[in-house]
C-alpha cells in the first residue's frame, strides 16, 4: 500500500505520468492493492501489473522487464531482502526501507536509495530520485571493485584477524 501511496503523491505532482508498477507475488493485501491501483488508473491513467505467484526459476525475466525494485519492509517483516540482491544483479535500481537488513550494506551504491520505514514522502522522493537518475543500474558489478570469491574470503579473513588482534 505504501508504494501506491507514494506513486499517488508523485502523480499528484505530475512528476512522472508514465509510471507503471508491477507487483510480483500474491498475498493478503492483493485485493486492497487492486482496488487502490484501479482508483489511480481512473484518476491518473496509471498502469499496474499484478503477476500473481512467479516461480523462482522464472523470476529473472521479471527483473529484466523492470527498471527498479522497491522493498518497503517493516521492522517485523523482511529481515534481509534477497530480492534486492537479485534485482541489483539483473541491473535494476533499488529502493529499500531502512528496516530491511540489506539497506545498511547497499546504502552507498549509486543506484540504491534508502527511505525511512513507513514514510510515504521519503519513499516518493526516493522513487523520483531513481527515476531522475535514469533508472538502470548497468554498472552494478563494476561498482564492486575486484569482486571474486578469493577476494571475498580474504576480506572475511582480514576482518576476523582484526577481531582477534
Amino acid at each position: 500500500m505504501l508504494i501506491l501511496k507514494a506513486v499517488e503523491k508523485i502523480l499528484e505532482q505530475n512528476h512522472c505520468p508514465d509510471i507503471t508498477c508491477m507487483f510480483i507475488g500474491a498475498g493478503d493485501l492483493q485485493n486492497e492493492l487492486l482496488k487502490m491501483s484501479s482508483e489511480l488508473e481512473v484518476r491518473f491513467n496509471f498502469k499496474s501489473i499484478f503477476t500473481g505467484f512467479i516461480n523462482q526459476s522464472e523470476i529473472q525475466n521479471y527483473y529484466l522487464a523492470s527498471d527498479a525494485v522497491v522493498l518497503p519492509s517493516k521492522k517485523m517483516g523482511e529481515t534481509w531482502g534477497l530480492v534486492i540482491n537479485e534485482g541489483l544483479q539483473a541491473g535494476n535500481s533499488a529502493i529499500i526501507s531502512d528496516a530491511a537488513g540489506c539497506s545498511e550494506d547497499f546504502k552507498n551504491l549509486q543506484y540504491v536509495k534508502i527511505f525511512k520505514e513507513g514514510d510515504v514522502t521519503d519513499l516518493a522522493d526516493s522513487i523520483e530520485s531513481i527515476m531522475n537518475s535514469g533508472f538502470r543500474n548497468t554498472s552494478f558489478l563494476n561498482s564492486i571493485p575486484n569482486y571474486s570469491i578469493a577476494n571475498s574470503a580474504k576480506s572475511i579473513a582480514d576482518e576476523l584477524n582484526k577481531l582477534s588482534a
